[in-house]
Order: structure tokens, then C-alpha cells, then sequence
């Protein structure tokens, strides 16, 4: 979980980060879509306080300008360019298209976090064996349409012996789906997301949920791929804003009660070895 020691700071350097990309947008596909990114950004505030504090709780026992730390999908890059500025040696992975975007290279060149384009479908990251101490994937593994086990594999093959995975994404059984689901609904993306998902006009290339993990589910994948799982905690952003309206409040009551209620999984495993995939298809 969250420590509170150094947490202002952390908040502080996140903030900054995402009001500089108001000041200097960013638009990753020129399509005049710039504020709608920094409501994104500002959507995602608490998240990115909490992946970044956790990997300094993680990390900050190792030398951090010796500490190499890779975030895939890394996005407009808050996450990667706090980490470096609490000193960690950091790479960022992104899409193609999103890599061409001349600002963003500014950005990340500025921030010291080295950029690196691909596409995780290719099931290659275009990195030595053993690379990373730690590797992050924050609100990426559930835009995947396609199997992720190959992708944990690149990522294991990556990493260090005794580095870390760290996996945050929705919580396929949280509060808001069970009560979806008891009312005839459907907790994946409406219809309408498919359409604009196809549609250039619209910065929708990587934004469907094709699937949501349940917590256990995420930690059969890693347990699968030499790692072993050393910490899982759920999450829930509203609960750290000071005002809560009733109605969220009483939802946070129920949180508390029962942790895998909230929206969000944190999955934190240990890489203990190298399986043997020759007999995998890819």
C-alpha cells in the first residue's frame, strides 16, 4: 500500500507533470484532441500518485541513478518522467504512432527517459536480456486483444533475476460491475466504443477495455512466467479526495468492509526464474 512518507513530494512532482502537459500540449495524433487528454490526465491523478510512490516504496533501497525501470505504454508519460525525476534510470514503450509525435519525443528527451516505439502484438521488446530492475504496466494489460502471455514472457526475459513486475489495472470484480451485472447490464464497453475505436477522426486507437482480469486471474498469468506474487491490494482513487458525496461515501464504506470491491488491482510479482516456452506457438 501507499506509504505516506514522501507521498506530498510525490503528489507534487505528478501534479506538475500534468499541468506542464496543459501548458505544452501534446495531441499524440493531430487531432485537436489535447484537452481531452489533460482531463484524462487529471482522471488518472491519484493512479499515477499511487504507481509512482509505490515504486519508490519498491525500489528506493537500490541506488536510484543505478536502478533501470521500463513503463509500457507509457502514454503522455507521467509516470515515466516522475520516476526520473526521483532519479531513476527510466524507458518508456510506446506505440508507433504515438512515438512519431515530435512533441512527445521533446518531452521524454527533456525528462532523460529514453523512448522506445514497437507494438506489443509483435510479442518483442527491443531490449537485452535482463535489462530491468523493475518493469511497470499501468492501465495497459486490459487494451490487449490478444493473448498477454507472451507479452509477460518478453517482459520476464527483460528483466532481471529477483527485478519486479508491476501490473495496475481496472478490477474485473469491482463494486460498480457486480452492480452493473445485477441490473441486466454490460460491464465491457458499449457498442458505440467499436465504432469510434475504427474511426480515425477519434483518439480512440487503444482505448477499448477488450477484457478486464480478476485479481487471481492475474496472478495465475504471473506465477505462470517465473514470478513469484508478492503483493496484491486493490484500489479506489476516489477514496483519497478530502470530500466524498453520500452516495460515495456509503460505496466506500462497503471498500473498506471488502477491499476487492474497489475499482482498481495492483499486482506486484518477483521474477524467480526463466521458463522453458520452446513449445509456444509464439
Amino acid at each position: 500500500m501507499i506509504e505516506r512518507t514522501n507521498l506530498s513530494h510525490i503528489r507534487h512532482i505528478v501534479d506538475t507533470e500534468i499541468e506542464q502537459r496543459k501548458a505544452e500540449p501534446i495531441d499524440l495524433l493531430g487531432l485537436g484532441d489535447a484537452e481531452g487528454e489533460y482531463i484524462y490526465l487529471l482522471r488518472q491523478r491519484n493512479a499515477y500518485v499511487r504507481t509512482v510512490a509505490d515504486l519508490y516504496r519498491l525500489l528506493h533501497y537500490h541506488e536510484q541513478d543505478a536502478t533501470r525501470i521500463l513503463e509500457i505504454g507509457a502514454y503522455l508519460g507521467i509516470v515515466s518522467t516522475a520516476a526520473s525525476k526521483l532519479g531513476f534510470q527510466v524507458d518508456a514503450f510506446e506505440l508507433h504512432e504515438f512515438c512519431h509525435n515530435e512533441r512527445l519525443q521533446a518531452l521524454y528527451a527533456r525528462n532523460g527517459v529514453r523512448l522506445s516505439p514497437g507494438d506489443l502484438s509483435e510479442y518483442r521488446l527491443p531490449f537485452e536480456d535482463g535489462t530491468f530492475d523493475a518493469v511497470v504496466m499501468c492501465e495497459t494489460l486490459e487494451h490487449l486483444n490478444f493473448n498477454p502471455l507472451p507479452v509477460i514472457r518478453e517482459i520476464n526475459r527483460v528483466t532481471r533475476m529477483g527485478g519486479v513486475i508491476y501490473i495496475a489495472m481496472p478490477n474485473g470484480a469491482c463494486l460498480n460491475k457486480r452492480l452493473r451485472l445485477l441490473c441486466g447490464q454490460s460491464v465491457c464497453n458499449p457498442i458505440g466504443d467499436y465504432f469510434y475505436q475504427v474511426d480515425q477522426r477519434y483518439n480512440m486507437k487503444v482505448g477499448l477495455h477488450w477484457r478486464e482480469y480478476m485479481a487471481y486471474e492475474t496472478q495465475e498469468m504471473l506465477e505462470g512466467i517465473g514470478y513469484e506474487v508478492i503483493e496484491t491490494y486493490f484500489f479506489e482513487s476516489a477514496d483519497l479526495e478530502p470530500r466524498l458525496r453520500l452516495r460515495r461515501r456509503l460505496g466506500k464504506v462497503l471498500r473498506d468492509l471488502w477491499p476487492a470491491l474497489r475499482h482498481d488491482q495492483i499486482v506486484v510479482g518477483r521474477k524467480r526464474d526463466t521458463p522453458n516456452f520452446e513449445h509456444w506457438r509464439v
